[in-house]
Formats: structure tokens, C-alpha cells, sequence
């Protein structure tokens, strides 16, 4: 009989060894995710503050000069200023 109970335990150490793994192996994984999320925010947030600069520049002539344009005509200058700066 305590042979049985020895089997069991063994039995009862390798199960919770397993589950060990399962979750360690599940949080990797999840950290992996997360991380891949945040390098792909990140290079996201770069790109905006890439672009942030013309955007400005953008936006301060058209308040500065497009005023007495009208709406169609501001657009386009607005277009032929991003593709100048491009």
C-alpha cells in the first residue's frame, strides 16, 4: 500500500510539473504578444511624430494665408504644399 500512495505522489509532482510548464509557456507566449503590440505602437507613434512637423507647417500657412480662399481653393493649396514638402 505505500507503494501505491509513492506512485501517487510521483504521479501528483509530475502533473503539477506539467501544469507548471503550461503556464510559463502561456505566459512567454502572452509576453512575446505584448511586446510585438507595443514595437508595432511604437514604430506607429514615431511615424506620427515624423509627419508632425510638415503637418504644422501644413496647418499654420493655411491658417496664416488660405483665409480669404475659398474651401475648394484651399484644399488645393493645401495639397500642392504637402507634395512641395514631400
Amino acid at each position: 500500500m505505500n507503494s501505491r500512495t509513492d506512485i501517487r505522489d510521483i504521479l501528483k509532482k509530475y502533473d503539477m510539473k506539467e501544469m507548471k510548464i503550461l503556464r510559463n509557456d502561456h505566459k512567454l507566449k502572452s509576453l512575446i504578444k505584448s511586446g510585438a503590440k507595443s514595437e508595432n505602437k511604437h514604430d506607429k507613434v514615431k511615424i506620427r511624430m515624423k509627419n508632425l512637423e510638415g503637418d504644422s507647417l501644413i496647418l499654420a500657412c493655411s491658417v496664416a494665408y488660405l483665409g480669404a480662399f475659398s474651401i475648394n481653393e484651399r484644399m488645393e493649396i493645401r495639397k500642392q504644399i504637402a507634395e512641395k514638402l514631400l
